[in-house]
């Protein structure tokens, strides 16, 4: 995945609200003068969400996408209850036809 990619899909997960991106890559020296592996960061932030950091584009999203997940679960674990709706009459045919029917059986 690219950075324009990415950048697409957390503006489709930040919904309108702020966004950032974030691509870096730090080089480390061993101690006898030679390089290491450059270990590359892709970081994802939305305001009012979080920050995250993965190796990958792909891995920082899904980390996104789990956490607005989390966050949608909670939100809904915290509402008040609704209140509960009358239930409606039904019509004198409607329950008529919903009248459980007996046969008998002559032995």
């Amino acid at each position: 995945m690219n950075f324009k990619i990415a950048k697409r899909e957390l503006s489709r997960l930040a919904k309108g609200k702020y966004y950032s991106l974030r691509y870096g890559m730090s080089v480390y020296n061993k101690s006898c003068g030679g390089f290491v592996e450059p270990k590359v960061e892709c970081s994802v932030y939305i305001d009012g969400v979080t920050h995250l950091s993965a190796p990958t584009w792909r891995e920082a999203l899904a980390l996104m996408r789990k956490k607005i997940d989390i966050r949608v679960v909670e939100v809904d674990l915290n509402e008040a209850p609704c209140e509960e709706k009358p239930i409606r009459q039904k019509s004198k045919r409607k329950r008529a036809l919903q009248r459980p029917t007996t046969t008998l059986s002559h032995a």
